[in-house]
């Protein structure tokens, strides 16, 4: 039982820090009013300080993480030092109190290759075009799978439900255009081609381990899709995926895909300033490498064993004939947004955004935040904002600085208030950070 605790303590690990990253933007850039970027939070969105700027190999990008627990919900002080809350000096009822029915994770990267932009002769449109890298990952734990490993079972069944983990890669290369029709009103539309480059899908529905023999016995229902050429997963011996055994090949296209922007901007009366978009309204397919099925198995929990070796004899899925096409969609975002330059004070703007993303349970999110943004002319912005999200609340900030042809910028959506000494969040995690350098041309 000891021993077999240790492993699902360091698989619950496993499940709260995997990941890799997703294709989110900053939303601070909606607040900045020299921000050379905002097509991608509104492809109606045109640059008020350059008719045409350029930036180039990973000229700006962009890291975001959300999780609703931090590492308050699972160290605690005792004695002046810091144990987990599996310790035996901590109860179960303060341990397990700060934990979430279902616990999340995700993490998402944005890196730019290069991106241009241009205005039209007639001034009233604008072209933009660039090539991406996104990636993003999702992982959730139950707190059943917490409280068994706190205060086990009665029974020497553990039982574990909901746990999930996806994983999606890709490159983009995008094409937008925004037109002013009138002095009120502008529109934009974005396409984008996408190569998929790597897909793995988890998801448990129900897992329950009997210890009362040994070897132990494990039940699940779930099912496990990876579209990962040309990688090539191995088959154990008794018919199932061998995660252990991986032929891992240079890099490969694994799907195909597309997806479209749309986005408007209206001037309401003088100064207020309407906006909505879709984002990322799209689908990939992926051509199916592997596939398997959770069922009934046995496995030995090895004491000596490396923590991978426990995890791929407990997790095991029956391989099924591969191939075949699987759509997935993208995560698609919608904004809303509204911006109010103070009559009194026109340096000064007053803003606020909704916006709510897409997809499956782990990756939905909602975020409201309002802010204030001092621009004192062309070569100077700067942002501050306050909101909630399914995260809890935030603060952000962010500036601009144009400085004859060179444009910088950074900002971040969630600032960490309390960190440990290592600037690891204590509490939930919740952040886009981003920072770039681009180059302008006709300011």
């Amino acid at each position: 039982m000891k021993k077999l605790r240790y492993v699902y303590a360091a698989s619950a690990a496993l499940l709260l820090v995997s990941g890799n990253a997703f294709s989110q933007d900053l939303r601070m850039g909606f607040f900045l009013d020299n921000y050379l970027y905002g097509y991608r939070m509104n492809p109606a969105s045109q640059s008020e300080v350059s008719n045409t700027f350029f930036g180039l190999l990973i000229n700006d990008v962009a890291i975001g993480a959300s999780s609703d627990i931090g590492l308050s919900n699972l160290l605690f002080p005792t004695d002046g030092r810091l144990v987990t809350g599996f310790n035996s000096s901590i109860s179960a009822d303060k341990f397990i109190s700060g934990l979430k029915v279902s616990n999340k994770l995700t993490t998402d990267l944005n890196e730019n290759i290069f991106a241009l932009g241009h205005r039209t002769s007639s001034g009233k449109g604008f072209w933009t075009i660039e090539a991406n890298l996104k990636s993003y990952s999702a992982a959730s734990a139950p707190m059943s799978m917490f409280e068994y490993l706190k205060v086990g079972a009665s029974d020497n069944i553990y039982r574990m439900n909901d746990i999930n983990l996806n994983s999606k890669n890709y490159g983009e290369l995008a094409i937008g255009y925004s037109h002013r029709f009138t002095d009120k009103l502008k529109i934009g539309v974005t396409a984008k081609g996408i190569l998929g480059l790597g897909y793995a899908d988890m998801s448990i529905a129900r897992l329950a381990i009997n210890t009362k023999k040994y070897p132990a016995v494990a039940t699940g229902i779930g099912t496990f899709t990876g579209a990962l050429p040309p990688a090539d997963f191995g088959v154990t011996p008794d018919g199932c995926i061998d995660f252990r055994n991986v032929n891992r090949g240079s890099l490969g296209i694994s799907g195909i895909g597309g997806a479209l922007d749309l986005g408007i901007e209206y001037e309401l009366i003088e100064g207020l300033k309407l906006s909505a978009a879709v984002l990322d309204l799209g689908a990939i397919a992926w051509k199916k490498t592997v596939e398997g099925t959770m069922g009934e198995h046995s496995f030995n929990v090895l004491e000596n064993a490396d923590l991978s070796d426990n995890l791929a004899d407990m997790l095991r899925f029956s391989s099924d004939p591969t191939g075949g096409i699987l759509i997935d969609m993208l995560n698609t975002q919608i904004n809303f947004g509204a911006k109010y330059i103070l009559p009194f004070a026109e340096k000064v703007s007053l803003g606020a955004l909704y916006t709510f993303r897409l997809g499956d349970k782990i990756s939905q999110y909602i975020d409201f935040r309002t802010g204030a943004t001092y621009t004192p002319g062309k070569a100077f912005s700067v942002s501050g904002t306050v909101g909630v999200n399914t995260y809890g609340t935030t603060v952000g900030a962010a500036f601009t600085v144009n400085a004859g042809p060179v444009n910088l910028f950074a900002g971040i959506d969630g600032i960490f208030v309390n960190v440990t000494p290592q600037f690891v969040p204590i509490n939930s995690l919740n952040t886009v950070a981003k920072a770039g350098l681009s180059f302008m041309i006709g300011r």
